[in-house]
């Protein structure tokens, strides 16, 4: 199984919530923190989701090309359906510009998930 630790996912929350914060603080204290934390919680939640859903849509779809694919496009959507529905409920203004960092290392972070977990899973 891919390893996911404490550390990793707390980086995510200062990196991605700082990003967000930062974004957003044009707006003011209120929509800095809420964009900050709102974005910081989902980095750090959404490492052992996206990790798990990823897994799964690969062992369901199956360890070829098209499940490779298939299940990246999945994850994908898991991974922007959660960030735009925080950052809606949470009324922050630069959404797109917030979550843009997180979705490109996300890719990156899905690939690589996808392709270890092809290359030790598919034996098992």
């Amino acid at each position: 199984m891919f390893p996911v630790n404490l550390l990793t996912a707390s980086l995510a929350f200062v990196v991605y919530g700082s990003w967000a914060a930062y974004v957003n603080s044009e707006y003011g204290l209120e929509a800095l923190l809420r964009a900050g934390l709102g974005q910081g919680l989902y980095a750090f939640f959404s490492t052992w989701l996206v990790t798990a859903a990823a897994r799964t849509f690969l062992q369901k779809i199956g360890y070829n090309r098209k499940g490779l694919f298939i299940s990246f496009l999945l994850t994908f959507c898991v991974m922007l359906a959660i960030p735009v529905t925080l950052h809606t409920l949470l009324r922050t203004r630069d959404v797109w510009e917030a979550i843009l960092p997180g979705l490109i290392w996300g890719s990156v972070y899905i690939l690589l998930v996808l392709r270890l977990s092809y290359q030790t899973d598919r034996d098992d």
